[in-house]
């Protein structure tokens, strides 16, 4: 089971939630999806994708350097 929302804010295409469920991790489907993604964002005329992922989930990370994302800034939490 998959899940992507794209919004459009000012040219920019934020992924909200993609997530493979792991008896389909490892599959390539994820790059796939980002990928038609892109695609489908560039013929609608945004100028970028953006997303979030969490810092310890270094699987997703490294598909999205694979991919040419780049991280654009770093959000810090101290428990109080």
């Amino acid at each position: 089971m998959m899940s992507f929302k794209v919004l459009s804010l000012v040219g920019v295409g934020n992924g909200l939630c993609l997530f493979i469920y792991p008896p389909f991790q490892n599959q390539g489907l994820g790059t796939k999806v980002l990928i038609l993604t892109e695609q489908k964002m560039k013929e609608q005329g945004y100028k970028f994708l953006q997303l979030h992922v969490f810092c310890n989930n270094k699987r997703a990370i490294h598909v999205y350097e694979k991919l040419g994302l780049e991280a654009t800034d770093i959000t810090m939490r101290k428990g109080i």
